[in-house]
């Protein structure tokens, strides 16, 4: 993961999860609506669940969740724009069953 974000982002770190666009190449095959591809670094992932006493699945969902989202435009570097891609994370995950206010604990910790 440090090595991604190092060559797409310019960022010398490892992180949680990383969204990679297709908007700019080219159309979809017929039938299909591709978005493009999402890394999740399961190792942290399943270190965080274990620090923040959640499911392993929760931590994924909001991973997952999250990668989606930047997939579909939204951002978190202004604090409107966070505030408001942290609105659409707790709606989707509630959207599939997950408790948001249990999946997302570790973030409001720390």
């Amino acid at each position: 993961m440090r090595t991604l974000n190092r060559r797409f982002r310019g960022v010398d770190a490892s992180t949680d999860v990383l969204s990679f666009s297709l908007a700019d190449a080219g159309p979809p095959p017929p039938g299909r609506q591709l978005l493009g591809d999402i890394v999740v670094n399961l190792p942290l992932a399943t270190a965080r669940a274990r620090r923040w006493r959640c499911a392993p699945a929760d931590e994924l969902a909001v991973l997952l969740t999250h990668g989606v989202l930047h997939l579909l435009g939204f951002d978190h570097q202004q604090r409107a724009a966070a505030r408001e891609m942290a609105e659409a994370e707790m709606g989707v995950l509630a959207a599939i069953g997950r408790d948001p206010e249990q999946a997302l604990i570790g973030r409001a910790l720390g």
